[in-house]
């Protein structure tokens, strides 16, 4: 799949949802389904890299081409079971937290098999990340960022919920980090001075060319404490056993346990090695939780959440 011509956010998604639908096992032949990807670039992608495949999109954005449907993620207009994968690619945090359950329903009622759904979720250093970027934008082009204040508006999704919501079948579910938080942070700013600048644009489209391409591997599978970085954005991947044999799930009734330990690696890292360095402030807001709040491993993602949502 080439990435290069695509902005560096959107290659990296995009990435990373590719990485998820290459351990679901899929056949030669198989009929995928895009909730949210218009304009279809993902689904084209997809296709031209894997002929026997076909992959739909679904958006609420009127259009018409080869492909598409207007509707709904949470009233898809299709018979149970009819895709052997529905994947969808940060759309769950423009959907209105009242919605979501039927929207992540739907995902599961249409799909045979397999659902990968990545996006950004409420995590402290992410809150503080798109608020520094949204005031950035405010005090530089005079209004809010356009998709943060959707964010905002809707309020990023809760891993916890979205994971025992996911957690239908009997194959569980697993957890891919994408998008290293400070990267994407650095992205997004050198995209803030090239609208600040038109000089820029010859060399950021060369800049985001680059990134694009790189064979940088910007996701990790997650094994209890193992958390290289902070995430801007969680891939989930539910579906059967044998589909996503390599990556170690999260058996039903074990969510609390795990996030609790990956949550506390989390803190750690943006504490103490500063891998979101521009957020000096909830840093130390961190660093007084942690101090404050030495409670057991299941009570320890409870208490952060309380104290930072």
């Amino acid at each position: 799949m080439n990435l290069s011509h695509l902005p560096f956010d959107t290659s990296r998604r995009f990435a990373a949802i590719r990485h998820a639908l290459s351990l679901a096992g899929l056949p030669e032949e198989a009929a995928i389904l895009d909730v949210g990807g218009h304009p279809g670039t993902f689904a084209q992608l997809v296709t031209e890299e894997r002929p026997g495949w076909r992959c739909e999109t679904v958006d609420t954005i009127a259009d018409q081409f080869r492909g598409y449907t207007q509707a709904s993620g949470a009233a898809l207009p299709f018979e149970d079971g009819s895709f052997d994968a529905v994947v969808t690619s940060d759309t769950l945090e423009h959907v209105p937290a009242k919605e979501r359950p039927a929207f992540l329903s739907e995902l599961h009622r249409v799909s045979g098999s397999v659902v990968i759904l990545g996006a950004p979720f409420h995590h402290p250093a992410v809150a503080a990340v798109e608020a520094h970027l949204d005031e950035a934008h405010v005090e530089h082009f005079g209004g809010h960022h356009p998709w943060l204040g959707e964010h905002r508006e809707c309020g990023l999704p809760d891993l916890e919920e979205t994971l025992a919501d996911l957690n239908q079948g009997d194959g569980g579910v697993r957890l891919i980090g994408s998008a290293p938080l400070q990267s994407w942070l650095t992205w997004q700013w050198g995209h803030f001075f090239r609208k600040l600048n038109i000089r820029l644009d010859e060399a950021w489209a060369g800049c985001d060319s680059a990134q694009s391409s790189s064979p940088t591997v910007d996701f990790f599978t997650v094994h209890e404490d193992e958390i290289p970085f902070v995430p801007y954005r969680w891939v989930l991947l539910a579906g059967a056993d044998d589909g996503f044999s390599r990556v170690p799930r999260i058996p039903k009734g074990d969510v609390d346990v795990a996030l609790s330990h990956w949550f506390q690696s989390m803190c750690g890292l943006i504490a103490s090695s500063g891998e979101a360095v521009v957020v000096a402030e909830i840093n130390d807001r961190l660093a007084r939780a942690l101090a404050s709040h030495q409670a057991e491993r299941q009570g320890f993602w409870s208490s952060l959440k309380t104290l930072f949502k």
